[in-house]
């Protein structure tokens, strides 16, 4: 099952499940992000949620190592599982009119038309946050990373 289908599928309270691990072998432990996402500012539209497993190219989405868009309801949950254990961090925002990017403002100076938020609380002054502020632990089992969005 793709990742992407099974990703939406637990955004929709559908659990799935990889394939388990051939008889005899030890599997290497991995992290499970679950990820819940509020404050969207109505159910039009999709969330995207990106996860950076590292510092290089956070917050652009197509540099994430995951990447997720789910319809926007209260609250949008997403399982993300197989990360390495490390340190990750998880960015959102509210794609209200669906052209999968965020919206931007150019006046009086350049900011988000859409809801974002990021993982750790992290909020940005003139930009987005970076990556240290959003920065967590993302130990092997399962991590809860709630994230609200926000003007």
């Amino acid at each position: 099952m793709r990742l992407a289908a099974l990703l939406t599928m637990a955004a929709m309270g559908v659990m799935a499940r990889a394939g388990e691990p051939a008889a005899g072998s030890t599997p290497s432990p991995t992290a499970t992000l679950v990820i819940t996402v509020t404050g969207a500012r109505s159910d039009r539209g999709t969330i995207v949620i990106a996860v950076f497993t590292q510092r290089d190219g956070w917050p652009r989405l197509g540099r994430a190592q995951r990447a997720v868009t789910v319809p926007a309801t209260a609250p949008a949950r997403v399982i993300v599982e197989g990360l390495a254990p490390g340190e990750c961090a998880v960015s959102a925002f509210h794609d209200e009119d669906g052209d999968g990017k965020l919206g931007m403002r150019w006046f009086p100076l350049p900011h988000p038309a859409e809801r974002t938020g990021a993982s750790s609380g992290a909020t940005g002054r003139l930009g987005p946050p970076s990556f240290e502020a959003a920065r967590l632990a993302c130990p092997a089992g399962e991590t809860l990373v709630p994230i609200a969005l926000a003007d």
